[in-house]
C-alpha cells in the first residue's frame, strides 16, 4: 500500500483591502468652563502660633519673653535715635556737594554716614564752613600784668613767705635785716586796702 499522500498546504487568496467610508466625527461642543470660585476667608492667625509636634500633646504656650532682651532692644532704639541725630547735624556742617556724595555712599544708615564723613575729612574733602564775617583768626589774650619790681614788696612777699613755711627764725633774721623795707612796704599795702 502506499503512503497516505498530506496535501500541500495552500496559499491564501489575495484579497483586496476593503475600504470603508467613515461618517465624519463631529467636532466637540464646547464645553463651559466651570465657575470661578471665590476662596474662603482666612481665619485669623493667632498673635503667637504654637507648634505642636505631637498632635496628642497637651498644647503650651510659648515661653515669655526675657525682659533683658526687651531692655536691650530699648536701648539699641534710643541709641540709634541719638546717632542719627548726631548724623544729621554733621550733614548739616558740610557743603551740599559733599551731603549729596554721603548720602550716595552711606544711604540712610547714620554710622556709615558718619564714617563716611569722617574718610572725607581725613582726605580734605569735607571740612567745616566757615560762616560769612566770622573770625577764624586766633583770638589775642591780654597779657598778665608784670610782676612788682618794688625791692620794699618783694622784702615783705619773702618775709611772709618764711613765716608761712614755718621758718620762724630765718623769718626774724630776715626781718632783722630788712625792717625798714618791710615796714614801708606794709604801710603801702595797708593804705592801698
Amino acid at each position: 500500500m502506499s503512503a497516505p499522500t498530506i496535501p500541500a498546504p495552500t496559499a491564501p487568496e489575495a484579497t483586496a483591502p476593503v475600504v470603508t467610508q467613515a461618517a465624519p466625527v463631529p467636532a466637540p461642543a464646547p464645553v463651559a468652563a466651570p465657575p470661578v470660585a471665590t476662596p474662603a476667608p482666612v481665619a485669623a492667625v493667632p498673635a503667637e502660633p504654637v507648634r505642636i509636634l505631637n498632635p496628642w500633646a497637651k498644647k503650651t504656650p510659648a515661653p515669655p519673653v526675657d525682659p533683658r532682651v526687651a531692655d536691650l532692644e530699648a536701648r539699641v532704639a534710643a541709641q540709634t535715635s541719638t546717632l542719627s541725630t548726631y548724623a544729621a547735624a554733621e550733614l548739616a556742617s558740610v557743603t551740599e556737594g559733599v551731603r549729596n556724595a554721603v548720602r550716595a555712599i552711606a544711604g540712610d544708615d547714620p554710622a556709615a554716614q558718619l564714617n563716611a564723613i569722617a574718610a572725607m575729612r581725613a582726605n580734605g574733602l569735607g571740612a567745616p564752613t566757615i560762616a560769612a564775617g566770622s573770625n577764624s583768626a586766633p583770638q589775642i589774650v591780654a597779657p598778665a600784668p608784670a610782676a612788682e619790681n618794688n625791692p620794699d614788696a618783694l622784702a615783705l612777699a619773702h618775709y611772709e613767705k618764711l613765716r608761712a613755711s614755718g621758718a620762724q627764725l630765718l623769718a626774724s633774721q630776715f626781718s632783722a635785716r630788712n625792717a625798714a623795707a618791710i615796714a614801708r612796704a606794709a604801710s603801702a599795702r595797708a593804705s592801698r586796702n
